[in-house]
């Protein structure tokens, strides 16, 4: 295969990527829009989503910078309704609604890494008391043994005496 033909396959099987991509896109735009569509207006979802951020005080104040990009977006997006661009209010809208929904991620988030925190406190005291008991068996386990050989002395010397008095009587 010469270089010029494996350059021309290269560029079409690149630009029939692209298409693919460029189709694929086509096609879920609108499928994201139906979706916002069905499941209420994207606006109302953003609304939804900020008071759902700002029900607690600690979250509200997390999130506090995705919040205000989220409102000023929504802001926005009725102002570009207002002046009849319904295609920038639309996008607009849906930028509100990630941030509001990057607001509501931020601070469960930050809930997990507490429990995570919470646990791995935990993990570390609960690792500490087993190296505790494991000191405590060992030394146990040491006394056993000290115990046994003075054990095993003292009969050996008990029955040492025994001999040696019982030579001395013959």
């Amino acid at each position: 295969m010469t270089a010029s033909r494996s350059r021309g396959l290269f560029h079409e099987v690149r630009t029939k990527i692209k298409h693919a991509l460029a189709l694929s896109a086509a096609l879920s735009l609108p499928a994201a829009w139906a979706i916002a569509a069905v499941s209420g207006n994207v606006a109302e979802q953003a609304k939804r989503a900020i008071a759902q951020v700002e029900a607690k005080a600690e979250d509200k104040k997390l999130a506090a910078e995705p919040l205000k990009n989220a409102k000023s977006a929504l802001q926005r997006a009725a102002d570009a309704r207002a002046t009849g661009d319904k295609q920038h209010a639309q996008l607009l809208e849906g930028l509100a609604l990630e941030w509001a929904e990057a607001a509501g991620d931020l601070t469960r988030t930050a809930a997990l890494e507490q429990k995570a925190a919470d646990v791995e406190a935990k993990a570390a005291e609960l690792d500490a008391k087993s190296v505790r008991a494991l000191a405590i068996i060992e030394e146990a386990l040491a006394r056993r043994g000290r115990a046994e050989l003075e054990l095993s002395q003292q009969e050996a010397a008990a029955k040492q005496p025994a001999t040696g008095t019982q030579e001395k009587a013959q």
